[in-house]
């Protein structure tokens, strides 16, 4: 994963099991489940209910909002 963008970035820790979906919904496709405590995401878009992250493996999706802890 290649990062571009030198201010300050939008990060979490996965704080219990998600999954990172195509789409923001539980009916959409899940690209990757989050089974660890420790996961980082960066989150490149904050919604009402669904945020748009990238895994540190460059996995780009959408996660609920309540399965992350904001640093």
């Amino acid at each position: 994963v290649i990062t571009s963008k030198w201010d300050e970035i939008d990060s979490a820790t996965v704080n219990k099991s998600t999954q990172v979906r195509v789409k923001g919904g539980i009916k959409s496709p899940i690209l990757k489940r989050g089974e660890k405590m420790d996961d980082k995401i960066t989150i490149l878009d904050s919604g009402d209910k669904w945020d748009k992250v990238a895994t540190e493996d460059g996995v780009i999706g959408y996660i609920k909002e309540q399965g992350s802890v904001r640093e």
